[in-house]
């Protein structure tokens, strides 16, 4: 697939890098070992939900506010 080295362990193609022998099961493990731990910036669905309802009512209220005007 990618001979660019930033590419080379992209999620669309690592897998057919891998078939392809182009890098192996080693060198993988060893790139995401090296990958830094953002653990606290994930969000888990409930918060992702509850936000994403929230914005849609404050967007629902705002469109609302703006045909009653």
């Amino acid at each position: 697939m990618h001979t660019d080295e930033e590419k080379k362990y992209e999620k669309r193609t690592i897998e057919a890098n891998l078939r392809q022998g182009m890098i192996s099961h080693q060198e993988m493990e060893e790139y995401l070992a090296k990958l830094p731990d953002v653990r606290h910036k994930a969000l888990c669905w409930e918060q992702k939900v509850q936000g994403s309802l929230k914005m849609n009512n404050e967007k629902l209220e705002t469109f609302t506010r703006r045909r009653l005007a």
